[in-house]
């Protein structure tokens, strides 16, 4: 996207949250909402006004309420963040405010930067435990006695340097996984599954693109060859 077209988009989700501010105080000298519930429904209107404009689809009740549900698939979500778990391979920059004393035995100095490899931080055995090399696609169903370090997991960046649009990316990719899933077979074109590896060659990048081409047949399911296919939301 050209720089204009990121302008416009953060011109009109400005003006959006303005707008729902100033709805705020018309309306009258109290009221009373699910702050919740009126936060996410703003963020969403507002970041999607600026991607489709005055046809914007998520302005309708039940599209934006099935777009916030599609979190609600643990598995698939789970699957999501383990992958961009095991292959991250972003770094986060920090900026040192002041001397700090790391373990004892290393000096950060003032106005120095520290880089953090999100990769090194995904495959630590303290957090993660001894299956840290292994992609697990349960990893992220959340059990109650599991605690994973809220800046462990660093798929989408941390601090201020976490993606603003973390929840609606998540969710799309969680969307069309879902969709692949029930309507094709995928099976690898040699016939079996090969590690393409990562093309590491710029470190700038979230997630690095495959080092080798990943080919792929895609077979409409035998079973559902005569399923008249919607997708309702």
């Amino acid at each position: 996207m050209s720089g204009e077209g990121i302008k416009k988009m953060l011109r009109v989700t400005g003006e959006g949250t303005i707008t729902a501010l100033f709805r705020l105080e018309s309306d009258a000298k109290r009221t009373r909402i699910d702050l919740w519930n009126w936060v996410q429904h703003t963020i969403c209107i507002i970041t999607t006004d600026s991607v489709y404009g005055p046809q914007n689809p998520y302005r309708d009740p039940q599209v934006e309420n099935a777009f916030c549900r599609l979190n609600e698939v643990p598995l698939i979500s789970s699957r999501v963040q383990e992958s961009l778990r095991y292959r991250s391979s972003g770094t986060g920059p920090l900026f040192v405010m002041e001397d700090t004393m790391l373990d004892d035995r290393f000096l950060l100095k003032r106005d120095s930067y520290v880089m953090i490899l999100n990769h090194e931080m995904h495959f630590d055995t303290g957090t993660w435990g001894l299956t840290v090399q292994d992609f697990e696609a349960h990893r992220f169903v959340k059990e109650p006695d599991q605690k994973i370090h809220s800046g462990a997991f660093r798929g989408f960046g941390g601090g201020v340097n976490l993606c603003p649009g973390k929840a609606f990316a998540a969710t799309e990719i969680v969307a069309l996984v879902a969709m692949l899933a029930l309507r094709f077979d995928i099976d690898s074109s040699s016939g079996h599954w090969n590690d393409p590896e990562q093309d590491l060659s710029n470190m700038a990048l979230a997630i690095a693109p495959p080092k080798h081409k990943v080919l792929v047949d895609v077979t409409p399911r035998i079973v559902l060859k005569d399923a008249a296919w919607t997708f309702k939301v």
